[in-house]
């Protein structure tokens, strides 16, 4: 991750990751229409000088125009079978694939993840910023992992901005897999625009590990087995006590615990049992260790395995998956 020694360069990523686009944001979304990828790189490199800005406002055009493709005719499309006799070849008929991607994602104004990560990563290319296309897991679930056979589902964007890499979901930041309805949900979130690492990795698992930027490394065991984190979770100041993982295990009264290890000054806090509308409020204690816990009481009539989703301020942070038949 990015742990920096120097002040001075803290202060320059500080000023990068905290910077108010309020003006970027405005522009862009007034934006004409366009008629190739090229012009729109070109009207941006125009309106802003800073490499910030520019990756700002080709993440807010990208967000602001393209429509998540649910459709199962996008899903079982037929990939383009590759004919080459060299790997020369075989570059240029990728590259050749890639460009008629974006330019139909760019026409269409629909794309799946893979289209809107390489609208972004050409966008910066264009400007001269480093960027890579990176393709893992999207953590929708809570299971045990238990060493079965996983499958890359999702693609995203990381990019050097002050001799820093951070990420970039602009899928995510546009639409996200809502688990419990099992829909694309279009709702903006500003979280997935340069993400921290230590942030990140909650949510995404690179299939090639060292594009976590962590030190150590989080394995797929715990990424599976922690809470699902929601974008209101980051933008709260709420930190889950690290011993606390994505199950609770209820005793046999059907108590359960959930500890904070920093919570805002404003400590209501709901939730509610997939498959159920009722709204519940938690208890609140602070214990000795300062730390604050949460404590309720399930029905004995529920049923193993369902989620339970904690509401802060209306907005969803965390979810967990209970576990019957536990003591704490």
């Amino acid at each position: 991750m990015r742990y920096l020694i120097l002040v001075f360069i803290f202060f320059l990523t500080s000023i990068c990751f905290s910077q108010d686009y309020y003006q970027v944001d405005s522009k862009v979304k007034n934006y004409p229409e366009f008629s190739s990828l090229t012009n729109l790189s070109i009207r941006i490199k125009n309106d802003f000088e800073s490499n910030s800005e520019r990756v700002r406002a080709a993440f807010t055009w990208i967000v602001s125009n393209i429509r998540y493709d649910e459709s199962l005719d996008t899903f079982f499309a037929p990939k383009p079978n590759l004919v080459y006799l060299s790997e020369r070849g075989r570059n240029h008929q990728i590259q050749k694939n890639t460009g008629k991607r974006i330019a139909k994602a760019f026409r269409s104004k629909k794309g799946t993840c893979i289209e809107y990560s390489m609208l972004l990563h050409k966008l910066c290319l264009t400007f001269g910023i480093d960027s890579q296309i990176i393709k893992g897991i999207a953590k929708t679930e809570i299971k045990n992992f238990k060493g079965e056979q996983l499958f890359k589902n999702h693609s995203w964007n990381v990019v050097k901005l002050n001799n820093e890499w951070a990420f970039i979901d602009a899928t995510w930041a546009s639409a996200y897999f809502e688990s419990n309805s099992k829909k694309i949900v279009h709702e903006s979130a500003e979280h997935y625009f340069l993400t921290h690492p230590s942030s990140f990795i909650k949510t995404h698992f690179p299939a090639n590990p060292d594009w976590q930027l962590l030190s150590p490394m989080v394995d797929i065991d715990s990424f599976f087995n922690g809470p699902i984190f929601f974008p209101g979770y980051f933008a709260n100041g709420v930190a889950l006590a690290s011993n606390m993982d994505g199950w609770l295990r209820l005793s046999k009264d059907n108590d359960f615990l959930i500890r904070f290890e920093k919570l805002p000054k404003k400590k209501n806090m709901q939730f509610w049992i997939s498959e159920t509308s009722e709204l519940k409020k938690l208890r609140l204690k602070k214990t000795e260790n300062n730390e604050y816990v949460f404590k309720s009481r399930l029905n004995k009539k529920l049923q193993d395995k369902k989620d339970l989703v904690l509401i802060w301020d209306n907005q969803p942070i965390l979810a967990f998956k209970i576990q019957k038949g536990h003591e704490f």
